[in-house]
C-alpha cells in the first residue's frame, strides 16, 4: 500500500551567498619576531632604558611559542597581560609602555582614577587637553563592547603626522579605568589599535 502522492513543491528562491565571518586577530598577527628576546631585561635597548631610569621590563610569567605570545606581570597596573613576541615593554611603576623596535607604534597603559566621572566626561577632558596641545585636531568617539574610546587625527610631532586613540576600559575598582593611549603614524594606526584592544582584553588584575 503506497502513500498519497505529495503535491509538487514550489521552487525555492536562490539563497544569497553568506558573507565570510571576519577572522579574529591572534597574537601571531602582531608578532614582530619568532622569539621573546625583546622581553629580556639584558637586551641592549632594555638595558639602556633601565640604566637611564626609564623603568624595567615586566616579569615574564609564561611564553607560548605556538601563539608567539608572552604573559607578563605589570606592577604599574597590578595586573597580568599578554604581549606578542618581538614587542618591548617597560614598566616605570606608574605606567607600562609597549613599543616595537622601531618605535613607530607606542601603547601607554596606566590606571586612571575616575573620581565619580563617567567615560564620556573623562574623554571630554582628554579631548580638551588635546585641543590645547595641538592646532587643529579632529576627533571621533568610539565604543566597542566595554571599551570607550576617542580617536584623534591631524596631530603632529614636528613635521611627522600622527594619530592617537585613547581607550578606557574597566579596571579592578569601579572608580578606576584602564587607559590605553595608542600613538602611531596614519598608516599604522588601525594595526596599532587592534593590537591595543587585544592587550586590553587580556588584562587580568591581581590582588
Amino acid at each position: 500500500m503506497t502513500g498519497a502522492a505529495q503535491p509538487p513543491q514550489p521552487p525555492q528562491p536562490p539563497q544569497p551567498p553568506q558573507s565570510p565571518q571576519p577572522q579574529q586577530a591572534t597574537w601571531r598577527d602582531f608578532a614582530r619576531s619568532g622569539d621573546f628576546a625583546a622581553l629580556d631585561p639584558d637586551e641592549p635597548m632594555n638595558a639602556r632604558l633601565r640604566d637611564q631610569g626609564a623603568g624595567l621590563v615586566p616579569r615574564v610569567l609564561a611564553q607560548d611559542e605556538t601563539t608567539l605570545s608572552a604573559r607578563v606581570g605589570c606592577g604599574a597596573l597590578m595586573a597580568m597581560l599578554t604581549l606578542p613576541a618581538g614587542w618591548h615593554a617597560i614598566d616605570d611603576g606608574r605606567r607600562v609602555l609597549v613599543f616595537e623596535p622601531t618605535g613607530a607604534i607606542q601603547i601607554h597603559l596606566h590606571l586612571l582614577p575616575a573620581d565619580g566621572r563617567d567615560n564620556a566626561t573623562l574623554l571630554d577632558e582628554i579631548e580638551a587637553q588635546m585641543r590645547a596641545d595641538y592646532a587643529e585636531p579632529e576627533f571621533v568617539r568610539l565604543s566597542v563592547g566595554a571599551i570607550d574610546g576617542l580617536a584623534a587625527r591631524n596631530i603632529f610631532d614636528g613635521d611627522q603626522p600622527l594619530q592617537q586613540i585613547h581607550m578606557l576600559a574597566p579596571a579592578a575598582s569601579e572608580d578606576v579605568r584602564l587607559r590605553a593611549r595608542i600613538t602611531a603614524t596614519p598608516e599604522a594606526i588601525s594595526f596599532a589599535a587592534d593590537l591595543a584592544e587585544l592587550i586590553v582584553l587580556s588584562v587580568e588584575y591581581v590582588g
